[in-house]
């Protein structure tokens, strides 16, 4: 009798890594780009790469096999070197767009892979860079958020999308036992946190978080009210962002648990919405959502973290998956920007390694 075969979470992650040690140009290290999903940007091969990053550390660690230790070098390296970081200031995410640094949120994608990375290469020089960039983006201490920094220094607002603050945030908790400063503007950065975030009353969190206040929030909210278009835009990219928001959350909470955010309402109300039918019918044919955003890896995450979420956790896996993965291929790529969406894969890193469904996966992602 044919013994039965248990899938696990990691071993799709093996079989993504697989891939991508084959997709990789040996001779730079870099990965294939993509267009930063529904937005189109055309992105320069730094994104990819950070995420690859860390998809091969994880594959190095659970599998214990060199290729992916290689590969994950390959990707530093690149991550390293000029072409990444053409003017010594920030990394170069885009090629084209309103910046070329993708705002923080661009920046905390490479910093989190370079971070990671440390524990593997190089961790003094490592951090060393992880702390320069970081702190090359100017705080603003009396709103407890940062300014963009583009590639060639330029310093630009105070960024107003909501999850970017939270992510740049986030990676630079991972930097506070090592730099002070990062350790005090991202405990001050989560003291103006219950000002920042703004919650609807459902709970759904609000894309832009600046301005929140005086003449700017006047006229950002008069806008909203008069503009039906601009509402249901809005909306979209709260919905499609909503599970991101909470998963840079978890990051940030997983570093500094202690923290009085945890225990607000306006956090508890964000945490609560994701639990509900309303979210779940208004997410899935949301083009930020599962296809983009890996909705459900990032519930899944929020559930493991949070003592106070209970989400379906391997629920929400196996929806990413059958909405997403191509059991063919042995990759998550059925979304609008294939490249971009496989690297995301991982996300599911920081996830228990449960047992799946194969009788789902066979049918995921509409296979045929």
């Amino acid at each position: 009798m044919k013994p039965d075969i248990i899938m696990k979470l990691y071993d799709l992650l093996l079989d993504t890594a697989d891939t991508g040690s084959r997709l990789q140009d040996w001779g730079t290290g870099r990965m294939p780009s993509g267009h930063n999903g529904p937005w189109n940007n055309i992105d320069t091969s730094v994104r990819n790469s950070s995420h690859w990053t860390i998809v091969f550390l994880t594959a190095y660690e659970y599998a214990d096999d060199e290729r992916y230790y290689e590969a994950a070098k390959r990707c530093v390296e690149f991550l390293l070197s000029d072409i990444a970081r053409p003017s010594g200031h920030t990394f170069q995410h885009r090629k084209d767009g309103p910046d070329r640094c993708n705002g923080l949120i661009g920046q905390a994608w490479t910093l989190e892979a370079l971070i990671y990375a440390s524990k593997f290469f190089d961790r003094e020089r490592i951090l060393s860079i992880a702390e320069d960039v970081f702190l090359l983006h100017p705080y603003d201490s009396k709103t407890g958020m940062w300014h963009s920094v583009d590639v060639d220094g330029t310093v630009g607002q105070v960024h107003s999308t909501f999850n970017q603050q939270i992510w740049f945030a986030a990676v630079g908790a991972k930097l506070k036992e090592t730099n002070e400063t990062i350790d005090t503007r991202v405990r001050g950065f989560l003291d103006e946190l219950v000002k920042n975030i703004r919650v609807k009353e459902n709970g759904l969190i609000v894309h832009n978080s600046y301005p929140h206040e005086g003449y700017p929030k006047f006229r950002y909210d008069v806008k909203n009210v008069f503009s039906k278009r601009l509402r249901q835009r809005r909306n979209e990219l709260a919905i499609g962002y909503h599970s991101f928001n909470l998963y840079g959350m978890g990051l940030l909470y997983n570093e500094l648990p202690d923290h009085s955010f945890w225990d607000t309402d306006e956090f508890q109300a964000a945490l609560t919405y994701p639990d509900t039918t309303e979210f779940l019918n208004r997410a899935k044919d949301n083009q930020y959502c599962f296809g983009y955003n890996p909705t459900g890896f990032e519930l899944a995450f929020a559930d493991e973290v949070f003592p106070q979420a209970d989400y379906p956790s391997r629920e929400w896996i196996e929806r990413q998956l059958s909405l997403t993965y191509d059991p063919i291929d042995k990759l998550m790529k059925e979304g609008p920007d294939q490249s971009t969406l496989i690297s995301r894969f991982y996300e599911a890193s920081r996830l228990s390694n449960i047992e799946l469904d194969e009788a789902m996966l066979q049918t995921a992602g509409g296979a045929r």
